[in-house]
């Protein structure tokens, strides 16, 4: 598979976020209530965009797995789940079984794109591109 076409593996799940939300009736935690300005959309941005992928990508796709792989030798794909259910965890409001394996299969998603491109910087444009897709269909526009 190459570089390309892995940047567009995590937006995959678009279609299969809109049909289980309207087959379970579950939601993702949105702004849909409120009226965001122009400042507050572009603070929004940059953070889910930018420097949310930046500061997660580092902790859970390069810290982390160097932590549990190189240092306590725990096996590559149990790293992985361990790493997956981390980067769950940590945007998780309130926990739903709906919502932790939406984010962990995220988190999968992303991890596999580390493993094989090897680029820290690869992944972090995945992960920007899917956030930046997600928070316009869900945050700003309301569509899913």
């Amino acid at each position: 598979m190459k570089e390309n076409s892995l940047l567009l593996l995590p937006l995959s799940f678009i279609p299969l976020i809109y049909l289980t939300k309207n087959l379970t009736g579950n939601d993702f935690p949105s702004c849909n209530d409120c009226i965001l300005g122009v400042n507050a959309i572009l603070l929004l941005l940059i953070n889910v965009v930018i420097l949310g992928p930046i500061l997660e990508e580092v902790v859970f796709r390069q810290i982390l797995p160097k932590l549990l792989s190189g240092n306590l030798r725990i096996p590559s794909l149990i790293t992985a789940v361990i790493c997956s259910a981390s980067f769950s965890y940590i945007h998780l409001e309130s926990f739903t079984l709906y919502l932790f394996s939406f984010y962990f299969t995220s988190g999968l998603c992303f991890h596999y794109i580390r493993f094989k491109t090897g680029s820290l910087f690869i992944v972090f444009l995945a992960h920007s591109l899917y956030n930046f897709v997600i928070t316009v269909l869900i945050d700003i526009t309301g569509m899913l």
